[in-house]
């Protein structure tokens, strides 16, 4: 044993160096970074900054690919319900070019304005979460050490532009895009 008191000298010194160097520790191994140095996506000081600290930190294993999936599927909805809407008002014109359109035209007319309304709230629940879980998602997967690492930024930025200034028509080609990228590097859907 050491009878000798410590030296606050070297304890402050140690301390002192610690302070000056954070560790980052990306995968298995612990790596020096000097104070200001950037830090590698998904750390627990690269969080704090700006969206990062809003959104959860997911793994490849969660299951925010479903909002992307839900974008294709979303949209072979509206095509069904845009055929079925043309066939209703196919049939309510030619029952009006025969005469007995008055109440087959004002069905069909509430029954478009009801699917449009129930069709109209999904779309809205996609629009907000598309870009966050393809931004989320991409994040995981490229976090994972598969060997695809997606960019989250730009595909965040790409749904959310698909999104507001297409309408959904990027959006679909997107989704199925980074779907199938992620089954063939992640495994999964």
């Amino acid at each position: 044993m050491n009878d000798q008191p410590p030296d606050d000298r070297d304890e402050r010194t140690s301390r002192s160096d610690r302070s000056d160097r954070a560790v980052d520790r990306g995968g298995d191994r612990a790596t020096r970074r000097e104070p200001g140095a950037p830090t590698a996506v998904g750390t627990a000081t690269d969080r704090d900054s700006g969206l990062d600290r809003y959104l959860p930190d997911a793994d490849v294993d969660s299951r925010w690919w479903y909002w992307i999936a839900a974008v294709p599927v979303y949209f072979v909805l509206l095509v069904v319900a845009a055929v079925v809407a043309f066939v209703a008002f196919a049939f309510g014109f030619a029952l009006d070019v025969a005469g007995l359109g008055g109440l087959a035209s004002l069905t069909n007319v509430l029954l478009f304005s009801v699917a449009a309304f129930v069709l109209a709230l999904p779309g809205l629940v996609l629009a907000v979460l598309f870009p966050l879980a393809i931004y989320v998602d991409a994040k995981a997967v490229a976090r994972s050490g598969s060997e695809w690492s997606p960019d989250a930024v730009l595909y965040g930025l790409v749904a959310l532009a698909g999104v507001i200034v297409t309408n959904f028509v990027v959006s679909v080609p997107l989704a199925v895009y980074y779907l199938y990228l992620r089954h063939e590097h992640v495994g999964t859907p």
